[in-house]
């Protein structure tokens, strides 16, 4: 059994994002202070307990010498249902995340090419800015972007058919 434990922001953590990978993913301004000083470690050094939201990061803790419990990272399937017919005329390959994350969109550009020289599809961006994404100089592809906004999130999300979550691949 493991123990529910309230995170009280004293000696319990969780997390559900890898802010310990390189390249550094720039996040937020009011969420800077966790890249600095090595700080993602020292919290989780000092912290009694630590919950992890997948396999992969509870592997990060272990690296440290730290116990970690999985408790997976869910989605409310109430609220984020797909939608019963298709919204638009082509298929549509989107991704959402923050304009810290963009980076990673640039390393599928050659394969979205590849696939526009067979395919029609629109790639749908959703994020709160355009930056450091690289876009091909004559894509194959329709490109559209959507800013993100909380009150047409769900509407946005069931535009897309086909969802990528690019990574950057680490050697294990």
């Amino acid at each position: 059994d493991v123990p529910l434990v309230t995170i009280d922001g004293e000696d319990a953590r969780d997390f559900d994002d890898a802010v310990f990978a390189e390249p550094h993913i720039v996040l937020p301004k009011y969420l800077r202070w966790l890249q600095e000083d090595d700080e993602p470690r020292q919290l989780m050094q000092n912290a009694s307990d630590i919950i992890a939201g997948n396999a992969y990061l509870a592997d990060y803790v272990k690296s440290l010498g730290r116990t970690c419990h999985i408790v997976p990272t869910c989605i409310d399937t109430q609220q984020f249902t797909p939608c019963p017919y298709p919204l638009e005329d082509i298929p549509v390959i989107g991704w959402s995340g923050s304009s810290g994350t963009n980076f990673f969109l640039n390393s599928v550009m050659p394969v979205l090419q590849s696939l526009g020289e067979k395919y029609q599809f629109r790639f749908l961006v959703i994020s709160n800015d355009l930056r450091d994404i690289q876009l091909p100089e004559k894509p194959n592809f329709e490109f559209q972007f959507i800013k993100w906004n909380p009150n047409t999130m769900l509407e946005d999300l069931r535009r897309i058919s086909i969802g990528i979550m690019p990574m950057v691949a680490e050697d294990k």
